[in-house]
C-alpha cells in the first residue's frame, strides 16, 4: 500500500505532463518523459485505484513501444513495461483482448532478444508468469505446460533449476 501523500504521486505526474507538452516529438528524451509518467500513473492507480490511471498509463507505454525502432536498444524494455500494465488491466478488467496481447508482445521480446542476455531470462519469466495465468484463467492446459517448458528452457545448465514435475508439485497441482 502507499505510504506517502498523494501530492508525493501528482506532482511527478504535472511535471512530466509539462515536460512532455515542451519537448519535441522526436527528442529522445520526450520518451523518457512518456516512460516515466506511466510509471507514476501506474503507481497511483496501485495506490488509489483509479482505472484512468491505469489506461493512461497503457497509453504512455503504448506510445513509446509503437514509437521505437526495433534497432533502437529500448525496444526491449519498452515491450515488457507495456506487456506487464496489460497484465495489470487484465487482472482488473478481466479483459481477454489484455492478456493476449501481453502474451503476444512477450512472445515478441522472446524473438528480439539475446539468449545469452539477462533480458533473456527476464523476458522468459514474465511470459512464463503470462501463459500460466491464461492456462489457469482460462483452464487451457497446453499454456500451463508452455509455461513449464520456458522456465526449463531458461534456466537449464543451472543446478537449481526444477523440473517441470517438481515445479507442479511447488504449485501444488501434482
Amino acid at each position: 500500500l502507499w505510504n506517502g501523500s498523494l501530492e508525493d504521486l501528482d506532482e511527478p505526474i504535472l511535471l512530466y505532463r509539462q515536460a512532455i507538452e515542451h519537448t519535441h516529438e522526436q527528442h529522445n528524451e520526450r520518451r523518457e518523459y512518456q516512460n516515466n509518467i506511466a510509471v507514476c500513473l501506474l503507481d497511483r492507480y496501485t495506490a488509489l485505484g483509479k482505472v484512468r490511471d491505469l489506461e493512461e498509463s497503457i497509453y504512455y507505454f503504448r506510445l513509446n513501444y509503437e514509437t521505437q525502432s526495433t534497432a533502437n536498444s529500448h525496444y526491449t524494455t519498452n515491450i515488457p513495461n507495456l506487456a506487464n500494465v496489460l497484465l495489470v488491466s487484465f487482472k482488473t478488467h478481466n479483459r481477454r483482448e489484455d492478456l493476449e496481447e501481453a502474451i503476444m508482445l512477450l512472445d515478441k521480446l522472446l524473438h528480439a532478444t539475446p539468449l545469452d542476455s539477462i533480458r533473456y531470462h527476464q523476458a522468459v519469466e514474465i511470459s512464463a508468469n503470462a501463459l500460466l495465468l491464461r492456462g489457469s484463467v482460462f483452464e487451457e492446459p497446453k499454456d500451463i505446460i508452455e509455461s513449464i517448458g520456458l522456465l526449463e528452457g531458461s534456466t537449464r545448465g543451472f543446478q537449481d533449476s526444477l523440473t517441470g514435475i517438481e515445479r507442479l508439485r511447488l504449485l501444488g497441482e501434482a
